[in-house]
């Protein structure tokens, strides 16, 4: 059976931020005042007024609405007030749909905002101050998430002077939902491709059962939490998320903090000016990419060895700006420290510039909008504190193990025969030999995580389930000792596909798709039909 519609955060977020303005509500009130006059033609008109007023940016203050008012006021003339409403609706209406601002042009797609132009248009600030390529950075990243295709009609076909001018006067009001926005930075191993599972979850998991807290001690990329916001915000659950890396702990909590999350978004706007500086091209070549990137990344490492765990927003800015610009999430912390990143060889995937205002406007609102902590812990020490009674829910999104698709009796079998064959190795190279099968079957991680999971102790972590008093649920792929302990603690497991290319293939090429196992403490009636 087929799901039914899932609210993203995003459209939370959207609704929340274009609620009526107190100006908004004075002007309706006041037009209410004549609801009561009982004549159809004149209501056909105030019905008029009321549909206008809703499409007009909110907060904008129109000169020419009060003396209208203070006419209609002096009246009361039914031919009289006609006039003036229908005068307020033909001021309203060349607001919405100015007479002399659009070209004759009806070529140009009015399906979706041409993101290249406004790259130009971007360009063309670069030597302007600061503050102002800044608020230009922020005007066209606003404008890149409306829907509306009214809007996108029309910003298509203004002329570059106009557009800027239209963009000054409407920039806060623009449509705020794209479906691109949902997770704050690509990370490898995220779980934003599993939303409707996990939202499904959630919502099935709170019928039947009362959950006053939720916890991510992997927190990663915030995809689960993401795909539990709604579930979350409605049944008011107090949210702790983790992660050791403290740089993506730092981010995180500095995102959260309104002050900080624009000190990142204008950090960020310098960095897109000083690539535009140096270049000279507003679509910069790879080389010129890769050679910025690999200096900011310099940064970065020089900055995190001073720094230490406690990062500045400086840093984060720079972590940021790479963890949304790299390849298919690929992030490194290295065993002395240092960070690298993957960089992509498709500029497309680079010059992601108008994502970030989005993002991280989104996930301000959605670690204030619900009761957020953030922690830098090892995860023992996380569920110990707060996984210890029958109302949380704890969501466990860990390194991932290689996958290894034997038999419990087969997986034991070959681990005993290893620890034997290694403690009758003689030569250094015979053991080296036998670690590396032992790594493939006993655990290992499918990606190269770095300082933060490449020795994770898995079966470590199957143990410390235990230590969980109320609802769980694991990702990971398949491997012998998950099915073990699913045993041994009676939980419920399901099997989740996802496709797992990084880049785009070609027509008619087989995606291949990756499984994953879905380990829950309640039973997960799976009610989706594949993914998005």
């Amino acid at each position: 059976m087929k799901n039914s519609q899932h609210i993203k955060p995003v459209q939370v977020f959207s609704k929340s931020k274009h609620s009526k303005t107190n100006y908004t509500k004075r002007l309706e009130k006041k037009l209410n005042e004549y609801s009561l006059i009982d004549n159809d033609t004149f209501q056909k008109t105030l019905s008029t007024t009321f549909k206008l007023l809703n499409q007009i940016n909110q907060n904008e203050r129109f000169d020419f609405i009060n003396p209208i008012f203070e006419q209609m006021d002096k009246t009361q003339n039914l031919k009289e007030l006609k006039l003036y409403l229908s005068l307020l609706n033909s001021k309203l209406e060349n607001i919405i749909n100015p007479k002399n601002d659009i070209p004759k042009k009806t070529s140009i797609d009015d399906k979706k905002i041409d993101l290249t132009r406004m790259k130009r248009i971007l360009f063309s600030f670069r030597s302007c101050k600061k503050e102002i390529f800044f608020k230009m950075f922020y005007m066209l990243s606003t404008l890149s998430y409306t829907s509306d295709k009214n809007v996108i009609f029309r910003v298509n076909n203004l002329s570059d002077e106009l557009l800027i001018d239209y963009l000054k006067k409407n920039y806060k009001f623009f449509t705020f939902n794209k479906s691109s926005l949902d997770t704050l930075y690509s990370l490898c191993g995220g779980k934003k491709k599993f939303y409707k599972h996990i939202n499904t979850y959630m919502e099935d998991l709170t019928k039947n059962k009362t959950i006053n807290k939720f916890i991510d001690p992997f927190m990663g990329a915030l995809g689960s939490f993401y795909s539990s916001y709604t579930v979350i915000k409605e049944n008011n659950m107090e949210v702790v998320l983790n992660d050791l890396n403290p740089a993506l702990y730092c981010l995180n909590k500095q995102v959260q903090s309104k002050r900080d999350s624009k000190r990142i978004l204008k950090n960020i706007s310098f960095f897109i000016q000083s690539v535009f500086k140096e270049t000279e091209m507003f679509e910069p070549s790879y080389k010129d990419t890769k050679s910025f990137s690999k200096r900011l990344e310099k940064i970065f490492n020089y900055r995190a060895r001073k720094e230490g765990s406690k990062r500045s927003v400086f840093s984060s800015s720079i972590l940021l700006f790479l963890m949304n610009n790299n390849f298919g999430g690929n992030y490194k912390t290295n065993k002395d420290g240092s960070t690298t990143f993957s960089l992509p060889k498709d500029l497309e995937k680079f010059d992601r510039f108008f994502n970030f205002v989005g993002r991280v406007e989104l996930y301000n609102f959605l670690y204030t909008s619900v009761n957020v902590k953030f922690e830098n812990k090892d995860y023992k020490k996380v569920i110990k504190k707060h996984s210890t009674t029958e109302d949380t829910h704890t969501t466990f999104d860990p390194p991932y193990f290689n996958e290894c698709f034997l038999t419990i009796p087969e997986f034991e079998e070959q681990k005993t025969n290893l620890e034997k064959q290694f403690k009758n190795a003689k030569t250094k190279c015979e053991k080296n030999k036998i670690v590396s099968q032992m790594n493939k079957i006993l655990g290992g991680c499918v990606s190269n995580y770095g300082k933060y999971g490449d020795d994770f102790p898995h079966e470590k972590l199957l143990k410390d389930l235990s230590l969980v008093k109320g609802d769980i649920s694991y990702f990971n792929y398949s491997h012998p000792l998950i099915s073990k302990y699913c045993l041994k603690y009676g939980l419920n497991i399901t099997t989740l596909g996802r496709n797992t290319n990084n880049g785009k293939s070609e027509k008619g090429e087989t995606v291949e798709t990756k499984y994953e196992v879905f380990m829950t403490s309640s039973k997960y009636n799976e009610r989706i039909e594949g993914e998005e």
